[in-house]
């Protein structure tokens, strides 16, 4: 069960009673190369997410803190967040080109057509945030 969990160290950032803001640390796979200075393709993100206090434990600004999330709760993200979307673009720009003939309005049209994508999931975003839970661990 072990290789189904995403595991990554953070540190807290804001205490509320109901959330904590973890800030995770994430480096690109050539950040521990020696040369990284020098050729430029070094990417270092901080992320936040909030996450729910384990009762019982208490936490302070600045611990270290390890947060896990499912491989399959994280691929469903990338679905929602990366493969449908693009699948709603590529699928009214073919089908206004084709209709049409009209690139400009058809990729017009294709990115106005991801607004409502997003406002429906930005509506949906408490019933889908259970799906996605990542916690401490």
């Amino acid at each position: 069960m072990q290789e189904n969990v995403i595991k990554h160290a953070g540190t807290i950032r804001y205490i509320d009673a109901e959330k904590l803001i973890v800030v995770i640390h994430t480096v690109s796979a050539c950040s521990s190369c020696h040369e990284k200075g020098g050729c430029g393709l070094s990417e270092q993100k901080d992320k936040e997410v909030e996450l729910k206090p384990v009762p019982g434990r208490s936490y302070a600004v600045g611990d270290l803190v390890e947060v896990k999330i499912s491989r399959t709760a994280g691929l469903r993200a990338v679905l929602w967040a990366y493969l449908a979307p693009f699948a709603v673009l590529m699928t009214i720009l073919l089908v206004v080109w084709n209709i049409t003939g009209n690139q400009e309005l058809a990729g017009l049209l294709a990115l106005v057509g991801l607004a409502p994508y997003f406002f429906i999931l930005y509506l949906l975003r408490d019933r889908l945030a259970g799906r996605f839970s990542i916690t401490l661990v």
